[in-house]
């Protein structure tokens, strides 16, 4: 069911009919010219509706003269001033027509205007500040997971998935009340880049309104800068106004929209990326 993930050189790839897509995780400007005519035949042959790819800024040329566009840019990604760019080449024109414009813009509107409010503080029902999670957390963190998300790009709620992801330097962060697991999110760190994605936020609906993942992002920032990463980013529900939010009261900046890019919730949706710079060494 869930889109697999392939090879090819030095790019790393995800494609499938779950998602309708490619989505180049990474790729080099090296690779470049046997990726692009690669990537059209496989999206020919499959019928994908669109490719995405985070590329470094220096392949721009290389994908405009394919004809995808930008979508997205992360500053400074790969350090030296050497942003990351999302480039998008629709195979199906359909794909490419934003579907709620009027609530992409609304909620982007409402996270602009927040930015400046105080990060929400942590509930008092929580039983202490996000704490990293563990392997011995996968089964119940799979469950969570299951109840929040009715589909996901990433099969987050198979523990055997989760394990795994621990051991590929994927940091989970966790809040729990009464020793539960109410609220998840995680690092997946780039280390080779510096950089950090902040992703996988789910609150099971009894404990929403408590701050979580205001809490659980900031509990990641410190451990992020702890480490010496230097650019964290996000890819937030276009539809949704409270992770834009979250994110913008953190001081993120919005970095483009990736139209109609991901299944999640039960559809496919268009997506916001944010990126900040974050304060090595805390």
């Amino acid at each position: 069911m869930y889109d697999r993930i392939d090879r090819l050189g030095g790019t790393v790839y995800q494609h499938g009919s779950f998602n309708d897509r490619i989505y180049v995780m990474k790729t080099t400007l090296d690779d470049c010219l046997e990726l692009l005519p690669y990537l059209e035949k496989l999206a020919g042959k499959r019928g994908y509706g669109k490719v995405i790819a985070k590329c470094p800024a220096a392949c721009r040329d290389a994908f405009e003269t394919w004809g995808a566009v930008c979508e997205a840019r992360i500053p400074d990604y790969h350090g030296n001033g050497q942003g990351a760019l999302f480039m998008a080449r629709y195979f199906d024109e359909r794909r490419a027509i934003e579907r709620h414009p009027d609530d992409v813009a609304k909620n982007l509107a409402i996270a602009r205007a927040k930015a400046d409010e105080e990060p929400s503080r942590q509930g008092v029902d929580w039983d202490r500040e996000a704490t990293p999670a563990d392997k011995a957390d996968v089964n119940e963190m799979g469950e969570v997971y299951q109840l929040v998300f009715q589909t996901y790009p990433f099969p987050i709620h198979d523990p055997v998935y989760l394990r795994q992801a621990m051991q590929d330097d994927v940091l989970f962060f966790k809040l729990t009340s009464e020793g539960r697991i109410g609220a998840l999110a995680s690092a997946e760190v780039e280390a080779a880049e510096s950089a950090v994605e902040m992703t996988d936020f789910a609150t099971l609906p009894a404990y929403r309104g408590r701050g979580a993942a205001q809490s659980l992002l900031s509990a990641m920032e410190n451990a992020m800068c702890a480490r010496g990463v230097r650019t964290a980013f996000t890819i937030a529900r276009a539809y949704s106004a409270g992770m834009n939010v979250t994110f913008a009261k953190h001081g993120y900046a919005f970095a483009g929209t990736l139209t109609m890019n991901t299944n999640i919730g039960g559809k496919i949706e268009s997506m916001n990326v944010w990126s900040k710079a974050l304060a090595a060494g805390g």
